[in-house]
């Protein structure tokens, strides 16, 4: 089997979900015959997984030049007409009118710019493209059975055109035993991005609330690049000065993150999935996380929920899990979570996805 990503996500992100997602794709398709027309990908992860030098600054010039060549690339690979399915990154529509007889597979990851039109620059162009791509897929998976329904209700997407393939953990998350120093002594783990839907606002009125009887617990923000001002500024107002610290760190550092944590915290409003959730189970690390669709079919009856939209009912459920008389309902849910992670594989993820690749296949053979 022939497959064609394309070059536009590993040229758009330095980090990020989708860009792994694929990465990942890519790397446990032994059996296929793989494309990928990017030129000086600027992806680290992409960059890891294919030993080349990795080009993590580019000036604009640069930029611009590496693009056209890029989509140049992609472009002749289409037109030569010997690729059986095409998988774009990103939604670009550039390739549409190139596409004749190979098959076409979209991932969408979320609706969030549908869901949070507003909070988005130039969500009406965006949303416009990506039901452009929608249309003209031949199949479309989705990460989970909520983003499923959102695009059958935002789209229309007619259910026999989607299957849902959830995300996976690599089995090697967290197998490098690393104990780390300079951590506080107590802390609640946060990961991620904190703007927008992610919900960091609320959670961190809760968490000041919080300290007022855990005087020892700090709060630890891992990834989402460096506190802004904007974000000091509330922090500060919320004497919080002295009890939040923000690191990026790989993937090793973060699992151990995870293992010495009192609790992860996840209250985003919105996600069309929850790797961190997958890490934190992984790790045996105790979760606190939003009452939302996509967690609830994640975490199941494992994680500890409370109403996002509440900061009453986050900082009441923060404080049912600092409290010592619920520490055995708590292990028992850290232990199923841990045994759930067989369902969320990268083995499981590939293999699903080329399940559809295949169908779409035999069907054109028919």
């Amino acid at each position: 089997m022939k497959v064609l990503y394309d070059y536009q996500i590993f040229r758009k992100q330095r980090y990020g979900g989708i860009s792994r997602y694929f990465t990942n794709l890519i790397k446990y398709a032994e059996e296929d015959d793989v494309s990928v027309p990017c030129f000086h990908s600027k992806n680290y992860y992409y960059n890891q997984h294919i030993g080349g030098y990795d080009h993590k600054y580019e000036s604009m010039i640069f930029e611009y030049i590496n693009d056209v060549i890029s989509r140049r690339l992609t472009i002749q690979r289409l037109s030569r007409g010997d690729v059986d399915i095409f998988h774009p990154t990103y939604n670009d529509p550039y390739f549409l009118k190139l596409i004749k007889d190979q098959k076409m597979v979209v991932t969408v990851h979320d609706l969030a710019i549908e869901r949070y039109p507003q909070r988005f620059n130039d969500s009406d162009a965006f949303i416009a493209r990506r039901r452009q791509i929608l249309d003209a897929a031949d199949h479309i998976i989705a990460v989970s059975n909520n983003t499923k329904r959102e695009l059958m209700d935002y789209y229309d997407v007619p259910e026999q055109r989607i299957t849902v393939v959830y995300h996976g953990l690599s089995k090697e998350f967290g197998k490098v035993n690393i104990r780390l120093r300079g951590l506080p002594e107590r802390y609640l783990l946060y990961v991620g991005q904190r703007r927008g839907n992610k919900n960091f606002g609320r959670f961190a009125v809760a968490f000041s609330k919080l300290i007022q009887t855990e005087k020892n617990l700090s709060l630890l923000c891992v990834g989402g690049g460096e506190i802004t001002d904007e974000e000091r500024s509330t922090i500060t107002k919320l004497g919080l000065e002295k009890r939040v610290q923000q690191r990026n760190l790989n993937d090793a550092v973060l699992a151990a993150c995870y293992k010495q944590a009192e609790a992860f915290v996840y209250p985003s409003l919105y996600e069309g999935f929850g790797i961190p959730i997958l890490e934190a189970f992984a790790m045996h690390c105790p979760i606190i996380l939003s009452d939302i669709g996509s967690f609830r079919e994640v975490a199941g009856d494992y994680g500890t929920y409370f109403n996002p939209q509440n900061i009453d009912s986050i900082y009441e459920t923060l404080k049912w899990m600092m409290n010592p008389k619920n520490k055995a309902l708590i292990e028992e849910r850290v232990q199923k979570g841990a045994e759930e992670l067989t369902h969320f594989t990268l083995e499981n993820t590939y293999l699903n996805t080329r399940k559809v690749y295949s169908k779409l296949l035999d069907k054109e053979a028919e």
